[in-house]
């Protein structure tokens, strides 16, 4: 459901050796969502975000050891999920209010439980990672929305070299990323077609109750 781009396995090496000793961070990721116009003006090659992203990432051995005993008792953090922190996503804060609107996949329980940990993600800012699985991939999915969701997450897909790496030494978290990965997730909003035909229709509507009431006065 992934394709690599050429300078991805590079990359990941390069950053798993040089953010081994930041304990803060938990994983390195090759996938950007975020459109690349985000990051004008942006010096660093890397941004540090609150979630985790399964599609093209790496991590340590310790920093995994750390995680798999909070994996195990899942479902009691954060109040039985009930407060997980919105930081990372709506949906990853809505899992233990709505269980059955959302899988409980192994990515959500490694996101959630590294939010617990207070953990941080280093994602590249040029996406390496190109998402197929919603069309083409081992698991699609069909018809126009699922192209349009392929698309609209695969806006930031750099495929040329990666001449040169500008680290990022300050791992906290970006606010300002934090926020808009956290629109991302929640969706664009958009207009369907029918509500778009109510809305000519109440407009039509009014200018003919606007014609007739000028026409009755007169």
């Amino acid at each position: 459901d992934c394709m690599p781009m050429p300078s991805f396995y590079s990359f990941m090496k390069r950053a798993l050796r040089h953010y081994e000793s930041q304990e803060r961070v938990f994983s390195i990721g090759g996938y950007q969502p975020i459109p690349q116009r985000f990051f004008r003006g942006y010096p660093h090659s890397l941004v540090s975000s609150a979630r985790f992203l399964c599609w093209g990432w790496a991590t340590w051995r310790d920093r995994w050891e750390l995680i798999k005993p909070v994996l195990s008792r899942y479902s009691d953090l954060f109040d039985g999920l009930t407060k997980t922190p919105s930081i990372a996503g709506h949906d990853l804060a809505s899992v233990g209010k709505h269980p059955t609107d959302m899988p409980q996949s192994w990515d959500i329980k490694v996101a959630i439980s590294s939010l617990w940990l207070e953990k941080t993600h280093l994602l590249s800012t040029r996406g390496l990672i190109r998402n197929i699985g919603l069309v083409d991939g081992v698991h699609p999915a069909s018809g126009h929305k699922a192209r349009r969701r392929k698309r609209r997450q695969n806006r930031n897909v750099f495929d040329g070299p990666l001449e040169s790496i500008c680290w990022l030494d300050n791992v906290d978290l970006n606010e300002a990323y934090a926020e808009r990965m956290q629109q991302f997730v929640k969706g664009p909003k958009r207009t369907t077609w029918r509500r778009f035909g109510y809305k000519l229709e109440a407009i039509a509507r009014h200018k003919v109750l606007k014609h007739l009431t000028g026409e009755a006065r007169r």
